[in-house]
């Protein structure tokens, strides 16, 4: 018989439910759906969120609620409702009066912003991870136009999906501890967008010190060209609008955000299919949905009131993992997404804008186009690149580089534990999910693989796997409970990075501590490159 239990927290009372987990056959009880904010329908739609009402019967928290408005490039189809601003809470054990507190760890679930929920069906499986013996918590939040329409108004000034995680962030503050969750010792976690989004709050001066404690972040860093961030957002809200069948063209944005706010909110997530259908890959970044991002916001409860390089200075002081798998890129050449790898890749390098060389002009990019050839290519200016060789173009340029820059400008003042994911099985996060549909067979971990052996998505076969699952899940739960990810038994001492001696955990069937950059050879490449690009921008 299904055992339900009854937890009083600020809010009123919520009735979850003891399930089993599937990895470790351990007991914990799951409470899904628990509001932290209004529904962000209606006149509240595109507004920052409110913070939720009390409410008076008990509120049934047994079975998940869904995603937000979204069209799926998991299931092909839209799913999700505007009403979508939960949480989901899993525990080991309930609070007693001699019963210590245990670490928190928060996921913000990737999609890049576009799609995901933090569903145990999708992003959300506490399975893994409960026999570790720490509270888990996954958070909703608004995706695409409903999350991140910026149409520079008071009441539409963009990042609502970066809001609604911090109100869920405080969420977690006032009510953690009814579920046995220690609010002084949260850990963000989060993959792909996920990760970028951890970022956005480390920098945002709308986030108090206290509300996280420490980070994980897989695959995804802010300075990422054209898929983390955007400079202008007008356009694409006057695009929107104009798909959605409005016909001023009199720039009245106020006028704008009344139809929008009339316009039922499926047809957003048909609109996402239609971006995604209409873009070829000339236009495209890394999906072809990212038309909506996180962008410079103003006002009272601004999260992003500069551009993320001017917020650096102000980032938050906090122990970090940074990880990346080996073939990053290769989330680009799937057939579903990209029929044409040649044409794919070279959108892509001709139109990248570069963390590093944002806007440099056609002298610039003809440079580096050269360099890259001479480097990869011997010389060869060939659109019948291998896809093998293009992925590992695009994998140091988009990921591996901008990654190494991100270091030298952390790795000082903090922390930083940095992961190389190469371990290819049948758990990988990306590749055994949209990549059955893959061109080719790539061996390695692809982008947002890691994120698989954290959340179950596969059920694990090989005795190997469970190992790394094992392994992996140890790492990142030793440090939530105390800052230091190594544990009894390791096999290696995991060390900080730093500039002077950096150092990376190298996981694969084994894994091991190397000395050195990741990728030491090629990024020497782009460091050259780098800095030979800046001195012809300066000319």
């Amino acid at each position: 018989m299904v055992e339900h239990v009854v937890v009083t927290i600020n809010e009123g009372r919520v009735r979850g439910v003891k399930e089993t987990s599937r990895f470790s056959h351990v007991e914990y009880y799951a409470f899904y759906g628990i509001p932290y904010a209004q529904p962000p329908v209606d006149n509240l739609r595109f507004q920052r969120p409110k913070k939720v009402r009390p409410w008076k019967d008990v509120l049934d928290g047994r079975t998940p609620k869904g995603g937000c408005t979204q069209y799926s490039l998991y299931v092909f189809n839209f799913i999700g409702s505007e009403d979508c601003l939960y949480v989901n809470v899993f525990t080991p054990k309930l609070p007693k009066k001699d019963r210590t507190l245990k670490p928190v760890i928060a996921m913000i679930h990737p999609g890049g912003h576009q799609w995901g929920t933090p569903d145990p069906s999708d992003y959300g499986s506490p399975d893994f991870i409960m026999h570790h013996d720490i509270v888990y918590v996954t958070i909703g939040y608004r995706l695409h136009a409903l999350g991140f329409l910026n149409l520079g108004l008071e009441e539409c000034s963009g990042n609502q999906g970066l809001k609604d995680i911090i109100m869920g962030l405080e969420w977690i503050q006032s009510n953690i501890k009814f579920f046995n969750g220690d609010p002084n010792n949260v850990t963000l976690l989060g993959s792909s967008s996920g990760g970028s989004v951890i970022h956005f709050l480390m920098l945002s001066p709308a986030v108090r010190d206290g509300l996280f404690h420490k980070v994980v972040i897989m695959g995804h860093y802010i300075f990422n060209p054209s898929i983390s961030f955007r400079e202008e957002h007008l356009d694409v809200a006057e695009s929107l609008a104009h798909r959605l069948n409005y016909t001023d063209e009199d720039k009245n944005y106020k006028k704008m955000l009344k139809f929008l706010k009339s316009v039922q909110y499926d047809k957003f997530a048909q609109i996402m299919k239609l971006y995604e259908s209409k873009s070829d890959t000339t236009k495209a970044a890394i999906y072809p949905s990212g038309m909506f991002l996180p962008t410079v916001d103003h006002g009272k409860d601004a999260v992003l009131p500069a551009s993320p390089r001017e917020l650096m200075h102000d980032m938050k002081k906090i122990p970090m993992i940074f990880g990346i798998c080996e073939k990053e890129a290769a989330i680009g050449f799937c057939k579903k997404l990209r029929p044409n790898t040649e044409k794919y890749f070279y959108s892509i390098w001709y139109q990248n804008p570069w963390a590093w060389s944002a806007k440099i002009d056609e002298k610039g990019r003809n440079y580096i186009t050269q360099q890259v050839q001479s480097h990869y290519l011997n010389g060869q200016a060939d659109s019948k690149i291998p896809i093998s060789l293009a992925i590992d173009i695009l994998t140091d340029a988009i990921f591996c580089d901008v990654y190494d820059s991100l270091l030298d400008l952390v790795s000082s003042e903090l922390p930083v534990y940095v992961y190389k994911f190469q371990y290819d099985a049948e758990c990988g996060g990306l590749k055994n999910r949209v990549f059955y549909l893959i061109q080719d067979h790539i061996d390695g971990a692809i982008h947002s693989d890691d994120f698989g052996y954290w959340a179950l998505m596969h059920k694990p076969v090989k005795e190997k796997t469970v190992q790394v699952i094992e392994m992996f899940t140890k790492l990142i739960c030793t440090f939530a409970r105390t800052g230091d990810p190594n544990y009894e038994n390791l096999g290696v001492h995991w060390r900080p990075t730093t500039p002077q001696e950096q150092c990376y955990l190298n996981i694969d069937d084994n894994i091991q501590l190397i000395e050195g950059k990741l990728n030491n050879d090629r990024m020497e490449f782009w460091n050259n490159l780098r800095t030979n690009v800046l001195k012809i921008k300066e000319n």
